[in-house]
Parts: C-alpha cells; sequence; structure tokens
C-alpha cells in the first residue's frame, strides 16, 4: 500500500526481469550469475536505501513478480505492472502511481549501484535543492540518480547519452536542473571493464559475497563457465540475507 502525503520523497529502484538482467556480460558471465549479480546489487541497493531518513517510502518497480519477496524482506513497497517494459517506461509507470498517491519527489536510483551506502543517499539528498536534479555516472555520459519535483517534472530518459538527456529535458520545462555528485552512486556495473573494476573496489555485502565466489574466474577473464551456481546453502535465492 503507498501513502503519501504534500511533502513526501519517495526512492525509485527500477528493475529488470532476472534473466534479462546485465546481457552485456553475458561474454564473461553465464546467465546464472548475471542473475546472482543482479539479485546481489538490488539487496545491497535496497539495504542502503530502506533506512534513509526524511524519506517516506522505497518503491521497486518491476514486471518481475518473483521480487516481491525481496522488497517485502526489505520493508520496500513492490510497484509490479506486467504491461511495462524497459526502465523508462518503468520510472515514468513509478511517478504516474506515486504522484497520484501525493508523492511530492522521486528519486530515481538504478539498482546496479553495488557501493551505494546509507550515508551516501542520504548525503545526496541533502544536496538537492532543484526541482530536477542528476547524477552522471562515472563515464559522464550515463544518469545513475534523477530526482523530480513533481514525479512528473521530465520524461525519464534512460538509456545511452542519459545525462545530456535528462539536462535538456529539464531546460524544455523551463526548469533549471541542478547535477549531484556523488563517488558512490558513479559506478555502475554494465560492461566487463565494470565488472573487473567491481572486484577491486568498495561495495555492499551481498555483491562482495558474490565477488568471492567468482572472483577467479572474473579476474582470469574466463568466458562461459565461470564458476559454479552458489547453491543453496550459500545464499538466500529470494528474501532478506541472514
Amino acid at each position: 500500500m503507498i501513502e503519501a502525503s504534500g511533502n513526501a520523497t519517495w526512492i525509485v529502484i527500477p528493475v529488470k526481469r532476472l534473466e534479462s538482467a546485465k546481457q552485456r556480460l553475458a561474454p564473461v558471465l553465464p546467465a546464472h550469475a548475471r542473475r546472482e549479480l543482479a539479485l546481489a546489487m538490488l539487496r545491497d541497493v535496497l539495504e542502503a536505501a530502506t533506512p534513509v531518513r526524511g524519506i517516506r517510502g522505497v518503491a521497486v518497480v518491476t514486471p518481475d513478480e518473483r521480487l516481491r519477496p525481496v522488497c517485502d524482506a526489505y520493508g520496500a513497497t513492490w510497484l509490479g505492472e506486467e504491461s511495462v517494459s524497459g526502465m523508462n517506461a518503468a520510472v515514468a509507470h513509478a511517478a504516474r502511481v506515486l504522484e497520484a498517491s501525493g508523492a511530492a519527489r522521486t528519486v530515481v536510483i538504478p539498482a546496479d549501484l553495488p557501493a551505494v551506502s546509507v550515508a551516501a543517499v542520504e548525503r545526496v539528498l541533502a544536496e538537492i535543492t532543484a526541482d530536477v536534479a542528476i547524477l552522471r555516472d562515472r563515464r559522464g555520459r550515463g544518469t545513475n540518480m534523477l530526482a523530480c519535483r513533481p514525479p512528473s517534472a521530465i520524461q525519464p530518459r534512460f538509456g545511452t547519452g542519459s545525462f545530456a538527456a535528462h539536462i535538456e529535458a529539464a531546460w524544455a520545462r523551463g526548469l533549471t536542473p541542478q547535477e549531484i555528485h556523488s563517488p558512490a552512486f558513479a559506478c555502475d556495473v554494465d560492461t566487463p571493464e565494470d565488472l573487473l573494476a567491481l572486484t577491486r573496489g568498495a561495495c555492499g555485502r551481498n555483491t562482495a559475497r558474490w565477488i568471492e565466489h567468482y572472483r577467479a574466474g572474473i579476474e582470469s577473464g574466463s568466458n562461459g563457465e565461470v564458476a559454479p551456481s552458489l547453491g543453496a546453502g550459500q545464499t538466500t535465492t529470494w528474501g532478506k540475507e541472514a
């Protein structure tokens, strides 16, 4: 159930179906490892977002019904919509639902930012002063956080060159966009190079456990079966980690 008020801020985390996650990593990771990585990073983002002070809630927008228990375990709201296809449609759907419920602002955080922490999220939220705030990825072209007040302030334009597209969309609506900076938000995981960098940097505990299981294969540049799938005794497939 979504409850909001006139000054409510919601964090929105869009998530693909797990079988579709991280396709660009297919040359170096088998399907089961990509699913496990996507789930581990989602858990880390939820662990960083759900305890944040000053927000009304965290909504995970996804067509994947299997993620409902994960949301429940972290106290997040599951916004499932079978007809939603693609990140922009998912974010727009969440904006409509939350704004109709009285939300004043949404803050979109992708599910593949394993270095974010509660403190990092709170620092970013504290810096936001504009109706549209954007945080670019480490390459300077993508968007790793998009804050909109109201949630429908601009149409989401995630994808190639999304940082510039979001800036343009804000100006087109007569809004002055604000750029936010945060090293913890800058590093997403899309490419084999990102994956290798992930093994050398800080990340949340769920992703760290995944790295330790697959580290040898990643660092050796293996293709295909990097390592056997995590077994039932090593991780809980759905739900909160112990």
